[in-house]
């Protein structure tokens, strides 16, 4: 039943909220909102990258993603997750199952939109990201 079905853009949303959750209630938790930076590794990376910027909220400042991937298109159509064999219709299939029964154009969309380039303008918030080193 695609209407339980959890996407990526739920995800960034459940993000955003708890972010807001944490502004509206600065206060009350003794928070300084003013300077915030996103972080996490892998799928989290990912979503860190994505959620800010997608954001451009000014109080966001940076991202320190470590191993994530910042362009799900380009990672897609050359092998994607090993785990999920290297296929670009499998991988869309598990990671976004409602993009998977759509057109080849609505499946590039949703590949774009999962990018975290798609939301970058002229001057973001700046990134770091890491990798493992290649022995």
């Amino acid at each position: 039943d695609d209407e339980n079905e959890t996407t990526i853009f739920d995800i960034m949303d459940d993000i955003e909220d708890a972010y807001n959750f944490i502004v509206d209630n600065r206060d009350d938790l003794s928070l300084n909102t003013d300077f915030t930076l996103y972080s996490g590794d892998s799928a989290g990376g990912h979503l860190a990258c994505l959620v800010a910027q997608r954001s451009q909220n000014p109080y966001i400042r940076g991202v320190f993603n470590l191993y994530g991937i910042t362009e799900w298109d380009y990672y897609m159509r050359n092998g994607g997750d090993e785990k999920l064999g290297g296929d670009l219709e499998q991988s869309i299939e598990v990671l976004l199952p409602t993009a998977s029964k759509s057109s080849e154009d609505v499946k590039n969309r949703y590949l774009k939109e999962a990018s975290c380039s798609n939301y970058l303008p002229e001057e973001g918030i700046p990134v770091m990201n890491t990798t493992p080193p290649v022995l």
